[in-house]
């Protein structure tokens, strides 16, 4: 009962998919604690779960994606194209450098991501979000083309990024989101 009083209250403030995580983790420690004898039987049995209701996605068309490119500061302009062009998430466009581009082939290895340490200021590579996340994406014509025309105009970051910031620094997500918020209100 405590067990299932904490995924209640947990469903409180938190999505169903984050409380299955969390309760996941609570039962793998009590299984491992019935494995080594430490306890005879695991509270975490028949315990109810919130449902994950998958919604409906409806992508958006290209008209409204070039309003958001358009309305995004120009330096940034490649990075909306390229993320709706190929299906890439963020920390995976801001961490594309020109080598893992290959430009004759039209195609993308996606590898790694740029993602911003808890403890620093300074983003670095890091893995996928999950292994299953490394992958070779087709590069569309009209992306290598944003992309081309990007580097012709802003040059490259620091180990090659395609995306730097004026300073020429790597980017961080916090200033894209808020470049984001202002696009997505005036489109």
């Amino acid at each position: 009962s405590e067990i299932q009083r904490m995924v209640k209250k947990l469903s409180e403030t938190l999505a169903p998919s984050t409380v299955r995580v969390t309760y996941s983790y609570v039962a793998t420690i009590f299984h491992d604690a019935v494995r080594n004898r430490l306890i005879a039987r695991t509270p975490c049995d028949r315990i109810k779960l919130p449902e994950i209701v998958r919604t409906k996605l409806d992508p958006l068309t290209t008209d409204q994606v070039l309003a958001l490119a358009d309305a995004m500061p120009a330096r940034y302009r490649a990075l909306v194209i390229l993320a709706a062009g190929t299906g890439m998430r963020e920390g995976e466009c801001l961490g594309l450098t020109v080598d893992r581009v290959k430009w004759l082939e039209r195609r993308i290895i996606v590898d790694r991501q740029l993602a911003e340490p808890p403890d620093s200021f300074v983003p670095e590579f890091a893995p996928p979000k999950t292994r299953a996340s490394v992958r070779v994406v087709p590069l569309p014509a009209f992306v290598a083309d944003e992309l081309a025309a990007h580097i012709e105009a802003y040059g490259t970051g620091p180990d090659g990024l395609l995306f730097a910031t004026e300073a020429g620094t790597p980017v961080r997500r916090r200033a894209i989101e808020r470049s984001w918020r202002v696009a997505v209100a005036e489109s």
